[in-house]
């Protein structure tokens, strides 16, 4: 065999071994390539991954914040109400207080100058047989007590009313009858109404009796002082409608 013919066999296998090694070194290659791109494809991910965690932490924060602030404003809100509430109130209070004050006042002048008067009456001023009594704007006569010599023939009695209101609203009258009489005469008047005086109409109990008057008017009664039994008690009320138990008073004939 001469060395030309041993040299083709030798080399083609020394090729054949190169284009075998060179074709694993390329797999090598191609393989690490793609290990080192998983990795960097694996760490954009865990990056991706960790902001939008990031993200979503700062946004339920800032969400949790805001809702904080509003939670502290719907307070402030409420405590503000409830302060500006309070005040109202006690405003309120204050002046309600304040107007109670002032008509306990008024009935209280009322009431005292209706005394003055009552008394001047029941003392006999000019005329012993004339009377006068007062009432305003409040439930009460000025006076709880009048009384006549029995010298009298006639006996006259004058109610004015000393007040503002109307006698629709508060309204008075003068009734005598006897004190056991009274009160069934002044319940007998209670439907007669305003026009009627809440007097009944033809009711032998009752011996003398006003009209209705309201604010500013007055009206008087004569009676003949025959019409009393001696030894006899006797009564005058108001019969407008829930005043004759509290607006009453006795009359007395003396010698």
């Amino acid at each position: 065999m001469t060395q030309s013919n041993m040299h083709g066999p030798y080399w083609i296998g020394v090729l054949a071994l190169s284009l075998v090694l060179s074709a694993c070194g390329s797999d090598s290659a191609d393989n690490a390539e793609s290990a080192v791109e998983s990795a960097a494809d694996s760490v954009a991910d865990a990056v991706d991954d960790a902001v939008d965690s990031a993200t979503e932490a700062a946004d339920d924060a800032a969400d949790a914040a805001a809702d904080m602030m509003d939670d502290a404003a719907d307070a402030m809100d409420d405590a503000a109400d409830a302060v500006a509430d309070a005040v109202d109130e006690t405003i309120d209070a204050a002046a309600d207080a304040a107007d109670d004050a002032a008509d306990a006042v008024a009935d209280t002048v009322d009431a005292a100058a209706g005394a003055v008067a009552g008394a001047a009456a029941s003392a006999g001023g000019d005329d012993p047989c004339s009377l006068t009594i007062t009432a305003g704007d409040n439930i009460a006569y000025s006076t709880s007590e009048l009384s006549v010599p029995s010298s009298c023939t006639n006996v006259t009695v004058t109610l004015t009313h000393t007040g503002k209101l109307p006698k629709v609203a508060m309204g008075h009258n003068w009734m005598l009858a006897a004190a056991d009489d009274a009160a069934g005469a002044a319940a007998a008047g209670t439907t007669s109404g305003v026009a009627g005086n809440y007097l009944p109409k033809d009711d032998d109990r009752i011996i003398a009796a006003t009209n209705l008057v309201g604010g500013g008017e007055s009206s008087s009664v004569t009676f003949a002082l025959s019409k009393l039994e001696a030894g006899k008690e006797y009564a005058y009320v108001c019969t407008f409608p829930g005043h004759w138990n509290i607006m009453r008073g006795t009359f007395t004939v003396t010698n």
